[in-house]
């Protein structure tokens, strides 16, 4: 507790009031893993009742939008369809940030939305139990015809997912999907997993980000049109990272399927943008590896904000074929010697001033029918509700798991627009996020904190856990470019979100001192102290393409990469 005490005392001191919203992916409670202290309900629902209790102390009255983690429930992963004890308790525990009108919602399957910018920007958190496969007291999505007896709360949970980006589009808006569990082809059921993939590439120009958990080590994925349409302009399969064990050197460990997903990407100008969605997942405070949480920045310059076009979806036949032309890396090989920006510095020629920005922080992270079925498959296909509604699912043929299938044509239309927050920088558009860690080993060496012989004696001296200093968070890593990043130290924007006590040293006595070109100082200091190793001018899907090629160049920046995973400690 001394580590989950001390990480929300440091987030109230420097960010309380600063934040707009707080996404809280899960996995609160004790893991299973010491047999010899069985874990049991009581304990679970005691332990996410004080983790609530400290986020809403911390950070006062703003939107939080939480999620279910597989060891949130007894026994872990196994959770059956709600109303249960266990919805019951959670909505509870959560009751102060589950609005008023997804308290139905919540209590019958553990999800809901809230909307973190009114009429802007939706938040949605996912249940992803009812998708995770080794749940096995869920059926794994099947269509509705298919189940002799109530529907599967998997399939239940997708058609409210459709239904909440249906009415979320309807109205403008952007959203941010948030879950325990990512959605990768080994950790979600099959089915799932088809569902969920052709819904986030049919909602591209609504869904800003994804944000999940679970693996504890940081990292980024995609799903891609070629694993779940059955037909698109990219020729390979990706593959993406399954299981949180094993994370970095065994066979089919997940750097090694990370490695494989990122070189299975097409080059540059055969990418099509709209074919991909980006998965981010997080790093855990209670630590496989370093703790490290992460305060991201978006867009909130109003005046860029895109316009949705309210006609007929668009095709891809109709449609002029997207290329990264942003955050990609160049075609020529880089100096690999080259060490200010570690060998993954990328190339930012636009000259617009910065954007204005806001930040979030990323830490820990009955559906509403809108139009009858039945009424929806009378309409013919020309009607301009075909433009909002989706048909009902079609039924899906069973595969075994890990293999290919053939695949039903789309069921929906897919939303795509090189102008939407998710291709371009516009309004909403995420710009990057400041990861910070605690270095627990050096922590440990403390007199009176962590194990060892100081700690023991310190110990034995006095009781009182008030003499034990408390860890130190620090910058990990910045996303953002370091020019940007500068000046927004100096005058608000993109270095605006990290306070300036906890950024390296010699950083900081740039920042806080005199000079002719503060800018080109704090540049030169960042890239010294190693913190600014991507330098993205934003987050969208060809930025995170563009980066996830640049990694797997060389095994000098993959090396690199693998150290960040895991918080430096590899």
């Amino acid at each position: 507790m001394n580590l989950i005490n001390a990480t929300f005392d440091w987030l109230e001191a420097n960010f309380k009031g600063e934040v707009d919203f707080v996404v809280w992916t899960g996995d609160n409670a004790r893991h299973d893993i010491d047999s010899r202290v069985p874990r049991s309900l009581p304990e679970i629902f005691d332990l996410n009742r004080y983790i609530a209790a400290r986020i809403r102390q911390a950070f006062g009255k703003v939107p939080v939008v939480a999620s279910i983690g597989n060891n949130d429930i007894y026994p872990h992963n196994i959770m059956f369809p709600g109303p249960s004890a266990i919805t019951t308790e959670f909505l509870d525990i959560w009751r102060h940030h589950i609005p008023e009108s997804q308290l139905h919602t919540f209590a019958g399957g553990g999800y809901y939305s809230i909307e973190a910018i009114k009429n802007h920007l939706l938040l949605i958190s996912l249940n992803t139990l009812y998708m995770f496969d080794n749940n096995k007291a869920v059926d794994g999505c099947p269509p509705d015809d298919e189940s002799g007896r109530d529907s599967d709360p998997g399939t239940e949970h997708l058609a409210w997912l459709e239904q909440q980006l249906l009415l979320a589009r309807a109205r403008g808006m952007q959203v941010w999907l948030t879950g325990h569990v990512p959605p990768t082809p080994e950790n979600w059921y099959p089915r799932c997993y088809d569902t969920y993939g052709e819904l986030v590439l049919s909602f591209h120009d609504t869904i800003v980000g994804q944000l999940f958990g679970h693996m504890n080590v940081d990292h980024f994925t995609f799903i891609g049109a070629s694993d779940v349409l059955p037909s698109s302009s990219s020729s390979r399969p990706l593959t993406s990272p399954s299981s949180p064990v094993n994370v970095l050197r065994s066979s089919g460990s997940v750097a090694e399927t990370l490695k494989e997903t990122y070189e299975a990407l097409p080059k540059r100008r055969k990418t099509h943008l709209e074919d991909y969605s980006v998965i981010t997942i997080n790093p855990s405070v209670i630590p496989t590896y370093f703790p490290a949480v992460r305060i991201w920045q978006y867009n909130t310059s109003v005046e860029s904000r895109w316009q949705q076009p309210m006609d007929a979806a668009i095709q891809r036949e109709n449609e002029t074929q997207l290329v990264s032309l942003q955050g990609d890396e160049s075609e020529d090989d880089e100096d690999e010697d080259h060490e200010d920006h570690d060998d993954l510095d990328g190339d930012d020629d636009d000259e617009r001033p910065p954007p204005r920005a806001r930040t979030f922080l990323s830490a820990l992270a009955a559906p509403l029918q809108l139009v009858p079925t039945t009424l929806i498959s009378l309409l013919p296909p020309s009607h301009p509700l075909f433009s909002i509604f989706s048909p009902s699912p079609l039924p899906l043929k069973k595969r075994k798991k890990h293999k290919r299938r053939p695949r039903p044509p789309p069921r929906m239309p897919r939303h795509f627009s090189p102008d939407s927050p998710s291709l371009t920088n516009c309004y909403l558009t995420p710009l990057g996020y400041s990861q910070f860690y605690i270095d627990l080993d050096g922590a440990n060496l403390h007199s009176g904190f962590g194990p060892g012989e100081k700690g023991r004696a310190a110990e034995a001296e006095s009781s009182l856990q008030s003499v034990r200093p408390p860890p130190k968070w620090q910058v990990e890593y910045l996303t953002f470019g370091a020019e940007a990043f500068a000046r927004g130290l100096l005058g608000g924007g993109q270095g605006s979100a990290v306070p300036v006590g906890v950024l390296d040293e010699d950083v900081r006595k740039v920042v806080q001192g005199e000079g002719v070109d503060k800018v080109a100082s704090i540049v030169d200091a960042l890239r010294k102290a190693k913190v600014v190793p991507y330098e993205l001018g934003d987050l969208t899907v060809g930025s995170w393409v563009g980066l996830a090629r640049r990694v797997v160049k060389t095994k000098k920046r993959w090396r690199k990469f693998l150290r960040r995973m895991c918080g430096g400690e590899v």
